[in-house]
């Protein structure tokens, strides 16, 4: 008996036999050879491994393990970037303190010869 009509939610996983693609939803047990995955993947309506929206299957989105939408690519972006921020900042700071204590010192140092 067919099961219900639903966009997969596809993964890259390896078996014994290779690499397929399968349906990450429990009560789905849809795969894709991946001798068939390049010309019947593409284009198909799935569900994104984060956000669960549904979008078209690119073969862009196809080198990713699990798939994501744009959304969920763009948000993931940055946040990446966000963190890049933070941490070159903190990185900047400390440099900026090590600069003025360099500073303070000199000067304590040109007080202190008076």
């Amino acid at each position: 008996m067919p099961g219900k009509k639903h966009p997969h939610r596809y993964e890259h996983v390896e078996t014994p036999i290779g690499f397929v693609w399968r349906c990450s939803l429990p009560e789905c047990a849809h795969y894709m050879p991946q001798h068939m995955e390049s010309f019947l993947m593409p284009g198909r309506r799935v569900m994104c491994n984060e956000c669960s929206n549904t979008f078209i299957l690119t073969p862009v989105k196809m080198q990713s393990i699990q798939p994501i939408c744009d959304a969920c690519e763009t948000e993931r972006l940055m946040r990446r970037r966000e963190r890049e921020l933070v941490s070159q900042t903190k990185s900047d700071s400390i440099k900026s303190d090590e600069a003025n204590t360099e500073i303070l010192e000199a000067l304590l140092k040109e007080i202190g010869e008076r």
